[in-house]
């Protein structure tokens, strides 16, 4: 089967488009997010495969951009994608911290296995009960809960 980059060339900007007036018009932060990260002392950094300007419209959108500043570390900015662990270790050393020094915290399979695999304490944000065969990782579904987990 061959491709059709025409076709893909059009789709891709169209896709986005798309997708950027959705989160204008509907993206809500997680419930409890911003009083979780009030009580989190410790510096914050977004973690992501996706483009930088989404994940700053998204945080924008949220009213959340204020809890990481500059610390935003996209995939396409550094070339190094999940499930690789190596983008969290760049993360943490592009802030003056050791993998051991940090947490990841995540919503997904995939980076909670690549904060595992990175050496870095791991909460899983599990509000649909998925399994997780990593040891140590804690697992949680209400926002309200993280800062008690993370502070201990």
């Amino acid at each position: 089967m061959s491709m059709n980059w025409s076709y893909l060339k059009k789709f891709v900007p169209s896709y986005r488009a798309i997708v950027s007036e959705l989160f204008e018009a509907e993206l809500q932060p997680i419930d409890g997010i911003e009083q979780a990260l009030d009580d989190l002392a410790q510096p914050k950094a977004v973690v992501s495969s996706g483009p930088p300007h989404k994940i700053k419209q998204a945080l924008r959108v949220c009213g959340l951009s204020k809890y990481f500043g500059d610390n935003i570390y996209s995939s396409y900015d550094v070339g190094i994608w999940k499930p690789d662990p190596e983008i969290y270790r760049h993360a943490a050393a592009g802030m003056g911290f050791t993998s051991e020094q940090c947490a990841v915290i995540d919503d997904g399979p995939v980076g909670v296995e690549v904060g595992y695999l990175a050496g870095m304490r791991t909460y899983f944000y599990n509000r649909f009960n998925e399994p997780c065969d990593f040891p140590d990782v804690v697992s949680f579904v209400s926002m309200r809960s993280l800062p008690g987990l993370v502070n201990t």
